[in-house]
């Protein structure tokens, strides 16, 4: 058995370049790394729960031999990179399986978002897979450029869905609010710190309306411990200090939403044996 695990990305700021052939599109942007991870493994039978995974692993020449099983933890459409993800840990997988160069797992699950409309820029924020991370130059690993900050010590993170939506549409809207995503980008681009990254993406997030898919949104500001929050798609993502983390998770339930806790991710990927 062959298995593979990678975190997920959360965008909070991106831009999109959707001009050329699907290897040169992609996105800049900064968001968050974390777990927990998607998995997948080789000899269990086929489970694939997206149709980006599917066409990743058909891009690497398969066609159902291995059977891949493939498992994620957090819900898809709902802005955590489930797409991306799961292409990733399912080619990742297969690669062990067959000897496939680690470069066209990469790429074949960037082509595969571009042309499903899953995504611009998740598997190459995933390629790095730490804390803040900063998309500086669009397209897949190898082509586009990336940097990783980890979080400090003490920062806990929670997150709440308000249903889901597909990434095509935020994407065909994203050209209304370029000027408001390029102020604010610009600024974590020159200092990729948390504290900058949780000013800006909380400030886009209130310049361009996110907030308002929750109604108590203005409530999320009374969180014991908080550090700050955004937006993005559907997903509401709550930085809170550790210490306060059972607070905070009380606090955002009596709001009438399941939160959920995440880790901030370890690495940008496993292959071979993943706790």
């Amino acid at each position: 058995m062959n298995c593979a695990s990678v975190p997920h990305h959360i965008t909070s700021i991106f831009i999109p370049y959707t001009q050329g052939p699907p290897e040169e599109q992609g996105s800049i942007g900064a968001g968050l790394a974390v777990e927990p991870p998607a998995r997948a493994c080789t000899g269990e039978g086929n489970t694939i729960p997206t149709t980006t995974a599917k066409r990743t692993l058909e891009m690497l020449g398969w066609s159902g031999d291995p059977p891949v099983a493939v498992w994620d933890p957090l819900p898809p459409g709902a802005g955590y990179s489930v797409s991306a993800s799961t292409s990733l840990a399912a080619g990742l997988a297969l690669a062990q399986a067959r000897g496939i160069p680690l470069y066209r797992v990469y790429k074949a699950a960037h082509i595969a978002e571009v042309l499903e409309s899953t995504g611009l820029g998740d598997v190459l924020a995933i390629s790095c897979g730490v804390g803040v991370v900063v998309r500086r130059r669009h397209g897949p690993p190898g082509v586009g450029e990336v940097d990783c900050t980890p979080l400090p010590p003490g920062v806990a993170i929670l997150s709440f869905n308000v249903g889901s939506r597909h990434t095509r549409e935020l994407i065909r809207e994203a050209s209304s609010y370029r000027d408001e995503a390029w102020r604010r980008l610009s600024r974590i681009l020159d200092e990729p710190s948390l504290e900058v990254f949780i000013e800006e993406s909380q400030a886009f997030t209130l310049d361009i309306g996110a907030q308002r898919v929750f109604p108590r949104w203005r409530e999320i500001h009374k969180t014991p411990g908080l550090i700050g929050y955004y937006f993005k798609k559907r997903v509401a993502v709550i930085l809170v200090e550790e210490d306060r983390l059972g607070d905070a998770a009380s606090h955002l339930e009596a709001l009438g939403v399941r939160a959920r806790i995440l880790q901030p991710a370890r690495g940008p990927l496993c292959i071979g044996v993943c706790t």
